[in-house]
């Protein structure tokens, strides 16, 4: 079989309306957020550096595959699924020599980790990303809790206790990569992704997560020590807000702290007028799902995530 000829191709028509390319990979996304989604792309054309990098595979000139990803801060992409039109009967090739190119783009802009979802970990697309060289990070569970469902404290649990948190700026890198690095020990949450890029780029990607809100970055504090941290997000396009990311450094964990900082995090959503909370786990992460359970999270999607270094060309 022939590959057709694979190439960079533009987002948009020289009149400003999304390219063939384009339209054939939006299909990746549901129906309801097609439209609002190639808005943004689009809106993003002709900026340096490029937000989206767009592949396709050409046959007799007609585009026949597509994929996109998206270059996030961080130095970290999420390439989405391949898609195909149906003049495609072969697509394992087609989709690998699509992946493989975007591989390219990718480190030319200086991307170290790119990262896929699956529905399944034995799907078509899965079965895509694993032979383009993608490694199987494990199961994300995607949780929210309704705020007007949910029992929220009217006040923080943890004020009065020897526990604490207090709201420290978001730029202070030295401080939080330094929290960061210690809750990261022995972590259950993603260990597959764990040292693929530098703590700081990692925290360039938590700050890019929503409306990121420097009084929604809290480190938690025992006896006088940084033992923790409490991230969240505002997401202003719809009312609600994300737990980015939380840990404790290994010395305090088993002390019930996660919940009490699950609960902190749902007042403070709610407080700030929020109707829900989202976050998203490993789901071989039990210490942390028993917190959000408690806490009144509950599951509604499950992802399997892939993952591939780009600094060096292998895992």
């Amino acid at each position: 079989m022939k590959l057709p000829e694979i190439t960079a191709e533009p987002l948009q028509q020289q009149n400003g309306e999304p390219s063939e390319a384009l339209l054939l990979a939006a299909a990746a996304w549901n129906v309801a957020e097609r439209t609002s989604q190639i808005a943004t792309v689009l809106r993003s054309a002709g900026k340096q550096p490029a937000r989206f990098e767009l592949v396709a595979a050409r046959q007799y000139g007609a585009v026949v595959g597509t994929v996109l990803a998206e270059c996030l801060p961080g130095r970290v992409a999420v390439v989405m699924r391949p898609q195909f039109s149906a003049k495609v009967s072969h697509r394992e090739p087609v989709a690998i020599a699509l992946l493989l190119a975007m591989d390219q783009l990718l480190q030319n802009q200086g991307i170290l980790l790119a990262q896929a979802l699956t529905a399944q970990r034995s799907d078509e697309a899965a079965q895509q990303f694993a032979m383009a060289g993608f490694h199987l990070a494990g199961d994300l569970l995607y949780l929210a809790a309704d705020l007007n469902d949910v029992t929220v404290p009217e006040e923080s649990p943890i004020s009065g206790t020897l526990f604490h948190l207090v709201s420290h700026d978001p730029n202070d890198a030295a401080r939080w990569t330094s929290i960061l690095d210690r809750t990261y020990i022995g972590t259950l949450d993603c260990p597959a992704v764990d040292g693929r890029r530098p703590t700081s780029e990692v925290l360039k990607g938590y700050r890019d997560i929503g409306r990121s809100r420097d009084d929604w970055w809290f480190i938690a504090r025992y006896q006088g020590c940084d033992v923790g941290c409490l991230l969240l997000a505002q997401h202003d396009e719809i009312p609600q807000a994300e737990l980015v990311y939380m840990g404790l450094v290994p010395e305090v964990r088993g002390s019930g702290w996660g919940l009490q900082l699950v609960r902190h995090a749902l007042e403070i959503a709610r407080s700030n007028g929020a109707q829900h909370l989202i976050l998203s786990v490993d789901a071989e992460n039990a210490p942390a799902i028993h917190h959000y359970h408690a806490a009144g999270l509950r599951i509604w999607e499950q992802r399997a995530i892939w993952i591939k270094s780009l600094s060096s060309g292998s895992d």
